[in-house]
């Protein structure tokens, strides 16, 4: 089981189905998750989805730590 961090609303189904199988946690309120929060949220996980209005860099890398293994990213297009 793998520690999965979600950075804001995604479909409901994807939420379920990474639910069913990992430890989620996500960020499910309205407004976007404040940079400091993020920062904080992703330590230790394994896999980030992330939105687009997050920036992905070293800093946030970092942050998660070493045992990282997936950043993906949830947009349309």
């Amino acid at each position: 089981m793998a520690r999965v961090v979600v950075t804001g609303k995604i479909p409901s189904g994807g939420l379920e189905r990474l639910k069913s199988e990992h430890e989620v946690t996500a960020w499910e309120k309205d407004d976007a998750i404040s940079r400091s929060e993020l920062l904080t949220m992703v330590a230790g996980a394994d896999a980030i989805v992330s939105l687009l209005t997050e920036k992905i860099d070293d800093e946030l890398l970092d942050a998660a730590g070493p045992q990282l293994k997936s950043v993906s990213n949830v947009a349309v297009g």
